[in-house]
């Protein structure tokens, strides 16, 4: 379910959250949808940091072809 709501763009981004509950009658729902993070903790896990900064290289690279 999660995946359909970004089936459009996640080739176009870097970072991407689905939060998801059950409704009252238990049905699967999105409560919340993010493409930005305004805290990744990256300054306090260098790899997912060193990761995250050569995706958005590689972006910047793409977009100025």
């Amino acid at each position: 379910m999660a995946r359909d709501h970004v089936a459009g763009v996640v080739d176009r981004i870097l970072y991407g959250r689905v939060d998801l509950a059950r409704a009252a009658a238990g049905q699967p729902m999105v409560m919340e949808l993010e493409l930005i993070e305004p805290s990744l903790y990256l300054m306090r896990h260098p790899r997912p940091r060193d990761r995250f900064v050569a995706a958005i290289c590689r972006a910047l690279a793409a977009h100025h072809r």
